[in-house]
């Protein structure tokens, strides 16, 4: 028994708080790694950006303009809210676009009332533009 510990070297044992944290360090290195693959890769939403219309003319074309003095134009003619009303009621909308382009000082409610007057006449489709500064 003697000449085995001779070969033999003795190591002394760790610290029961080093193996602790050893084994802690393992298992969030494990929870991490199963981890990251969920937040590689996120469930997106989609995101829809404005796209330029195409050149083409399209027929039930109408454009509704609002100045930075809340006055409304329709397709260039100075018209009140209920004489719009009257004739946007007047025409048949459902394949048609209306145009709603609007000054950056004009009044957010009186874009809320022309947008909400378009919704109850059932138009077909309502783009809002931005006028372009002068």
């Amino acid at each position: 028994m003697r000449t085995f510990d001779r070969w033999y070297v003795r190591v002394p044992s760790l610290h029961p708080v080093v193996v602790l944290a050893l084994v802690n360090f393992c298992l969030l290195a494990v929870v991490m790694a199963g981890f990251y693959s969920f937040f590689a890769n996120p469930s997106g939403i989609e995101v829809r950006m404005p796209r330029l219309l195409s050149g083409t003319a399209e027929e039930n074309r109408t454009t509704v303009d609002i100045t930075a003095e809340n006055v409304l134009y329709l397709d260039g003619k100075v018209v009140t809210l209920n004489d719009l009303k009257k004739v946007l009621a007047g025409q048949r909308y459902v394949p048609s676009v209306i145009f709603v382009r609007v000054d950056r000082r004009a009044s957010l409610g009186r874009v809320a009332d022309i947008l909400d007057l378009c919704r109850g006449l059932n138009a077909g489709r309502v783009h809002i533009i931005a006028a372009r500064e002068k």
